[in-house]
């Protein structure tokens, strides 16, 4: 095994998909024996603390110890500090996360060999700028300008298996939630906010009128206020959970609402835990459930998502135990370190760096421009 040293670049607040995805990657790879740090954010004032709701956690609180995490400032004097980061880690490639780090990372290239990863729906012209685009998704590419010089590579998001809780366990979290035990429990975990959807599950839920059934939905965001009003007492939003994935195994059926989706990291993870699932008809859920079971329903039509929950409600849909394949650990991570070996060793036929600046001698080189 060739032994990579990575510095990964996010800047952003919170502990969201996107937060959740980079903090997967360094653990699998501290874990394979790379060497790995991810520089974040400096300390927040407390005005902007509660700004942004500290509550949501941060991806340094999910770290592998033997990550190295470096803070730089997210607006003055970012590219200087991160300049002097790249100096002192010397890594052999830079791996930004999201528009802010792009931006910064893409500014640096001939310094360092850059790639970055879209996360999103949406393409910024930032990522022009990097040697190689990373995708979370098939359909991603698509996005990408014809007009790009660099290297294209499907990196899938890494889902790992979460544990199995004892009926205790699961009944705990029941009761913390006042959730009756044979109440049939529709779940979602995701950011309050408009393009996560879930003001048409609220009212899917309303039309359906199901009878002992609570909507179970864990995240923060500014629509939460919206929210509870338009809920009533059998919606429940109890805020961000750093366990989100034990609640899974309290619900009956896991839903994915969203206006916009790049790939569905948590609808990923409810197929994990053997849930039914029902997602909106988003480029990214449309790839999952492409090959894996579930149903879709036309973005914004809560009238054609409320037959759906009447649906698994009436049948009682079963877990059915999935074998996440490509998204494991094990392949999602491996596919990430071919991606990296390719970059690098593009990068140093193409002059981009010299042999003792972050080329590797023993490259595998049996990958195509566009992995698929």
């Amino acid at each position: 095994m060739t032994r990579l040293r990575i510095l990964h670049v996010i800047l952003s607040e919170g502990f969201k998909g996107s937060e959740r995805s980079a903090a997967e990657y360094c653990n699998y790879l501290a874990a394979a024996g790379h060497e790995v740090a991810v520089a974040v954010p400096g300390w927040p004032t407390l005005r902007q603390f509660l700004k942004r709701g500290g509550a949501q956690g941060s991806i340094r609180d999910h770290l592998d110890s033997r990550v190295t995490v470096f803070r730089i400032r997210r607006q003055w004097f970012a590219l200087r500090a991160l300049r002097r980061v790249i100096a002192e880690y010397a890594p052999d490639i830079a791996h930004a996360h999201l528009t802010r780090a792009t931006k910064l990372v893409a500014r640096l290239k001939g310094t360092v060999v850059t790639t970055g990863t879209l996360h999103m729906h949406c393409f910024d012209d930032a990522y022009l700028g990097l040697d190689a685009i990373l995708c979370v998704a098939r359909w991603q590419q698509r996005l990408i300008p014809a007009s790009y010089r660099g290297d294209v590579f499907y990196t899938p998001n890494i889902v790992r298996p979460n544990r199995k809780l004892c009926g205790e366990e699961c009944a705990g979290l029941r009761r913390e939630l006042g959730i009756a035990e044979n109440d049939f429990v529709i779940g979602g975990v995701g950011q309050l906010i408009e393009r996560k959807g879930w003001d048409v599950l609220i009212r899917a839920f309303a039309k359906a009128n199901l009878p002992d059934a609570k909507v179970l939905i864990l995240g923060d965001g500014r629509q939460k206020d919206e929210l509870v009003a338009l809920g009533g007492d059998r919606v429940i939003l109890p805020g961000f959970r750093s366990n989100a994935k034990d609640y899974f195994q309290i619900m009956n059926l896991f839903v994915c609402p969203s206006r916009e989706e790049a790939f569905g990291l948590v609808l990923a993870e409810a197929l994990d835990s053997a849930l039914p699932v029902v997602a909106s008809r988003t480029e990214g859920c449309c790839e999952i459930l492409s090959n894996f079971p579930g149903q879709l329903y036309p973005v914004d039509d809560a009238d054609a998502l409320a037959a759906l929950l009447t649906r698994h409600y009436s049948q009682r849909t079963p877990r059915q135990q999935v074998d996440l394949g490509e998204f494991l650990p094990e392949n999602a991570g491996a596919t990430l370190v071919r991606a990296y070996e390719a970059i690098l060793a593009s990068a140093q036929r193409n002059g981009v760096v010299d042999g003792s600046a972050g080329g590797r001698s023993s490259l595998d080189l049996s990958h195509q421009r566009r992995l698929t």
